[in-house]
């Protein structure tokens, strides 16, 4: 008598538990008390203010870099800006 195939029963379990946590959290995703929370999170990176126009070297720099940083392009703009900064 052949002995009994464990790694293929672990293999079919691990499968079915898998495949139910898949159809849990996309039944949990698609489920209609969770869709204002969705809706919300959608619509936060409009929520966030516009970066300002103009307004010296931290613009031309960029806002995270801050007013001491170098220029990355080459715009007379940027340079302009980059003049102004390091006097």
């Amino acid at each position: 008598m052949a002995e009994f195939n464990w790694s293929g029963l672990l293999g079919s379990i691990t499968t079915v538990v898998a495949f139910v946590a898949f159809l849990a959290i996309v039944a949990w995703a698609y489920s209609s008390r969770r869709k204002s929370a969705f809706d919300a999170a959608a619509n936060e990176p409009f929520a966030l203010p516009d970066d300002s126009v103009g307004g010296g070297a931290t613009s031309a720099a960029g806002p995270s870099q801050g007013a001491r940083s170098a220029p990355s392009g080459g715009s007379a703009a940027a340079k302009a800006a980059s003049v102004g900064a390091h006097q």
